[in-house]
């Protein structure tokens, strides 16, 4: 019997998506890292300008080339740990 372990195959990614500590996929690309803060310019009242943040919003990321375990996920959600 080899000397492997149930995810051996999971080892050779970079990015690893975990729910409540427990890895249940994993992809070795990763695009579509981004965000958009809106900012306000505010006057003082005086020559003065101040500029603060307001909403950010985020792109979808994609997952590219991975693996998945759907049912662990769902066990994990659940509670069944």
């Amino acid at each position: 019997m080899p000397n492997r372990r149930e995810f051996d195959h999971m080892v050779n990614h970079n990015f690893k998506v975990e729910i409540e500590g427990v890895t249940v996929a994993s992809f070795m690309e990763v695009s579509g890292l981004e965000s958009v803060t809106e900012v306000v310019e505010t006057s003082d009242g005086d020559d003065s300008l101040s500029a603060s943040a307001r909403r950010t919003g985020y792109s979808n990321i994609v997952l590219q080339r991975g693996f998945y375990r759907l049912r662990r996920a769902v066990e994990v959600a659940q509670g069944r740990d």
